[in-house]
């Protein structure tokens, strides 16, 4: 199963678990994404990019 057909399905492509469909309001707009419970990555619902804001201190460098 491709990536974007996972998102599509609620299901995380990193962890494999369930995700959930999020919403928030960006200035006059509200945006849309699936974000996962288990790993926390969040995903544009349109595109299936990886949208996460990262931390400096999450990155393993």
């Amino acid at each position: 199963m491709t990536n974007k057909k996972m998102i599509e399905d609620g299901i995380c492509p990193y962890c494999n678990k369930k995700m959930s469909y999020e919403d928030g309001e960006n200035g006059y707009t509200t945006e849309y994404w699936w974000e996962c419970e288990e790993c926390g990555r969040s995903y544009d619902e349109d595109s299936g990019e990886d949208i996460t804001q990262y931390e400096f201190w999450d990155l393993d460098c």
